[in-house]
Parts: structure tokens; sequence; C-alpha cells
């Protein structure tokens, strides 16, 4: 089968992940916390404005090297990647904090008690 030039190739076709919901989550080294929220979509323009509206100017953020982040380091913040194909961490760049979060917080049972702050 010949794919169309603008057509999106089907390992990236998003109709697969309908019934999930995205979640973002920024994890503040100094403080300890995590920030987690629902957003609408995973869009490089709804990931930036959510990251750019919680951090300082001068910040450092931390992230994969997504698509989605690209243009960051324009935004007043010290942006630095780690590219998982390759290494996990560089330094101090390192996005391993939110996953050992997600990780233990799939399994933790439903009558734990958390608390979640609204972003």
């Amino acid at each position: 089968m010949v794919r169309k030039r603008n057509e999106i190739p089907n390992w990236k076709a998003t109709e697969k992940y309908t019934s999930k919901i995205p979640v973002m989550g920024m994890l503040d080294r100094e403080s300890r916390q995590i920030r987690a929220k629902v957003v609408p979509n995973v869009r490089r323009e709804t990931l930036q404005d959510e990251i750019l509206n919680h951090i300082q100017d001068g910040s450092k953020v931390y992230t994969d090297s997504s698509t989605s982040y690209l243009g960051l380091r324009a935004q007043n913040c010290i942006h630095e990647t780690v590219n998982h194909v390759n290494e996990c961490v560089r330094g101090e760049v390192s996005t391993q904090g939110l996953p050992n979060f997600w990780s233990r917080l799939k399994r933790t049972s439903p009558s734990s008690l958390f608390t979640w702050t609204v972003m």
C-alpha cells in the first residue's frame, strides 16, 4: 500500500488512543512536588502553554526529545532534553522522576489517600 504524502502513518495514528485521557505532569525538583493535570490534547501548543504558565522566567525545564517541546528554549527558560534512544540521564538532565511517579500511582489501590492539587 502506498501512503499519500500528507497522510499520517498507521503507527502514528491517534485514533487508537481515543479511550485514553491525556494527563501531563511536572516535577519541581526544589520543592519535590508534582503537578498533574488532565489536558485536552498533547499538541505542542497545549503542552508548552501549560509549562510556561507554571514556571518562572529563567527556570530550568528538562524534557525528553519529543517534538512537542521544540521551541521551549526561545521562551525565556533553560530547556535541556534527553534522547531516550541514547541516554536516560545526562548530568543533572533527567526525566526519570515523573515515570517513577506514574508507575507508583498506577500500582496504588483506589482506597489510598492522595492529595491532588488542581493546576
